[in-house]
């Protein structure tokens, strides 16, 4: 709910809103007071967001680890059979040293939750691991998508788009602009779905994204510069 701010508040307020962040915001404006309409809607955009991205984040990671798991070992990270990048295997060592630093004697599962979504991406994105990971383990990652779902092509490039709001929610950047917001949204319930029907069903009981969209673009188009 966008409530009005007296003169004297947006001020105040004005003094911490004035970085090259804040820019978007101002260029979509009529004034000061409007932008920061903008931006509170933007803040509710992407709380509305925040219950899909973790569960997609949560259960890749988890889905990827146990089928790696099962085809590689306890320790498949290590697994010279999977062969994997150098990149990977650095993103995978700084991980091992952190735990070790904290003092965990055993790392094996506590390294799912270390790794990135980008590192969980790459494992699917990456054409070098078509064979060592796609192909065999494709179907126990997402076990209840059709055979003619698993068109990795585009599978690709829906995980980078995903990936790349995902980083726009949690580094607060803009997604009120975003115009294919609401297809990633519905992106991120398919992979869902396809991983655990259960998960979708549980997750989509309390997703309020809908509703917040909704409310949000009449707002914007009263709001924004004609």
């Amino acid at each position: 709910m966008l409530r009005e701010i007296s003169d004297t508040d947006l001020q105040e307020i004005q003094k911490n809103f004035t970085s090259y962040h804040f820019n978007p915001y101002l260029s979509a404006a009529n004034d000061f007071n409007d932008a920061l309409r903008i931006y509170q809607i933007n803040i509710e955009l992407c709380e509305a967001m925040y219950p899909c991205l973790h569960t997609i984040e949560i259960i890749l990671r988890n889905s990827i680890h146990a089928v790696l798991k099962d085809k590689y070992g306890q320790n498949w990270f290590s697994c010279e059979a999977l062969e994997l990048t150098e990149h990977e295997r650095d993103e995978i060592n700084r991980a091992i040293r952190k735990l070790q630093k904290l003092g965990y004697a055993e790392v094996s599962n506590r390294i799912v939750s270390e790794m990135t979504f980008g590192f969980w991406k790459s494992l699917i994105q990456k054409k070098f691991y078509e064979d060592s990971i796609w192909k065999p383990c494709c179907k126990g990652i997402f076990v209840a998508a059709r055979p003619r779902d698993l068109n990795l092509k585009v599978i690709r490039g829906k995980i980078q788009r995903i990936l790349n709001l995902r980083n726009k929610v949690f580094h607060h950047d803009c997604v009120w602009n975003d115009n294919e917001i609401c297809e990633i949204y519905e992106d991120i319930y398919q992979f869902i779905f396809w991983m655990n029907p259960k998960v979708f069903t549980w997750s989509k009981n309390f997703d309020r994204f809908s509703e917040v969209y909704s409310s949000t673009s009449k707002l914007l188009a009263d709001i924004c510069k004609k």
